[in-house]
């Protein structure tokens, strides 16, 4: 059962953030959607996951998400995607039962996939 409701009604009423860097990868939010089968489009912006916190993020879950959502890569370069405390966390962390913690775990795999690591830069480039 959905506690809430996104703020868009379809997929062309999200907004976007298309960058050069990103042209030949598929966007984060359909990535996450094919590895997990979890639609991030689905968050609420509730900000239940923002009380879900540890000492080595740099942004919270909630940002994390919506990064997500408009395929901004600092999704895939901010501390918090690689806070293990956090990850043991997520698993109570959306109020529409979103698996966080599949999405964070897709999202790491898909940083190393494409050489990016803890600190943004990039290898093997």
């Amino acid at each position: 059962m959905q506690i809430c409701y996104n703020i868009f009604d379809s997929v062309s009423d999200a907004p976007t953030i298309r960058d050069m860097s990103m042209a030949n990868h598929s966007s984060l939010r359909t990535m996450v959607l094919a590895t997990t089968g979890q639609d991030v489009r689905q968050c609420c912006n509730c900000a239940l996951c923002a009380d879900i916190v540890s000492d080595d993020q740099d942004v919270p879950l909630e940002m994390l998400v919506q990064w997500v959502i408009v395929n901004d890569e600092r999704a895939l370069t901010c501390r918090t995607l690689w806070s293990d405390e956090l990850l043991k966390q997520a698993r109570r962390a959306c109020a529409n039962n979103l698996d966080i913690q599949a999405v964070i775990l897709a999202l790491r795999g898909e940083a190393w996939r494409r050489g990016i690591r803890l600190d943004g830069d990039t290898h093997g480039e």
